[in-house]
């Protein structure tokens, strides 16, 4: 009697999922009914707190599925499938380079520093930079010669994720700004979809996750900076009550439909 009531147990709410990644912020599982995407786990992890964010973990969900759902609609293929609940999202399968590349469009942070720009300068353009992804060195600023000579991506595959940063940099941009926000940078990260039977024909997408863990906003309204490195010193409530205020712009708190944003960045209230 007690294996039978275990086996509905099961039938019911599936066995223990298979950890495949487990990173920092995210955890990656598998998914039994499908071999070619995960299911990718938001957690209420801030980079060097030590506290959850309650919430921020719902919350970068929400805010990375308006934005990949959003460039996908556009033509800029992402690995974002569907939300599968509150904290989780399904994802394609993709091969990560082992590089990232940060859009600037302020003068902040350690690129202020490098260059000896006045804080919050707004660049000429945006600076498109490389990086390792190698957290032990630190992220190390590296040239697109040094991914083509050490073989991590062909230089047509470099300028083919350059020129995509550039444009979903000025779409985020746009996003944001249409909402009272200006985006001084943006961390993105990128993989290779293998499309034949003998893995020659790849194509490239926008893997990891777009929110204030991989970009930095300062509102325009109050003149504050709000990203997951700038508000360590606050508590967790405080911490959480910044996320929530960026998810109340873009409407994505409770059951109210987020708002549309058009072209012109113009708001169109949804029906």
């Amino acid at each position: 009697m007690a294996t039978n009531f275990l086996s509905n147990l099961k039938g019911m709410f599936g066995s223990r999922r298979r950890q495949a990644v487990e990173g920092y912020r995210k955890t990656l599982y598998e998914m039994a009914e499908s071999s070619g995407s995960y299911a990718m786990q938001f957690r209420d992890i801030l980079n060097g707190a030590d506290e959850p964010v309650p919430g921020k973990g719902s919350l970068n969900n929400r805010l990375s599925e308006l934005f990949m759902s959003r460039l996908n609609d556009i033509g800029l293929e992402t690995h974002f499938i569907r939300r599968l609940n509150m904290s989780e999202q399904q994802v394609k399968i993709a091969d990560p380079y082992n590089f990232r590349v940060t859009v600037h469009n302020v003068a902040c942070d350690a690129l202020q520093a490098r260059l000896g720009l006045s804080e919050h300068e707004v660049l000429p353009k945006p600076i498109v930079e490389l990086a390792l992804h190698d957290l032990s060195l630190n992220y190390p600023i590296i040239a697109p010669e040094h991914v083509d000579a050490m073989d991590w991506a062909s230089a047509d595959e470099v300028e083919d994720i350059l020129v995509l940063s550039r444009r979903i940099n000025d779409f985020i941009c746009g996003q944001f700004f249409a909402v009272g926000f200006r985006l001084l940078n943006l961390d993105l990260e990128f993989g290779r979809v293998y499309q034949g039977d003998y893995f020659e024909q790849t194509k490239i997408i926008l893997i990891d996750e777009i929110t204030l863990d991989t970009c930095s906003v300062l509102d325009l309204q109050s003149g504050e900076r709000i990203d997951g490195r700038s508000l360590q010193d606050k508590t967790p409530l405080e911490i959480a009550a910044h996320y929530q205020e960026v998810a109340r712009r873009f409407r994505i708190l409770g059951d109210v439909a987020p708002l549309d944003l058009n072209e012109n960045f113009g708001v169109i209230e949804k029906e």
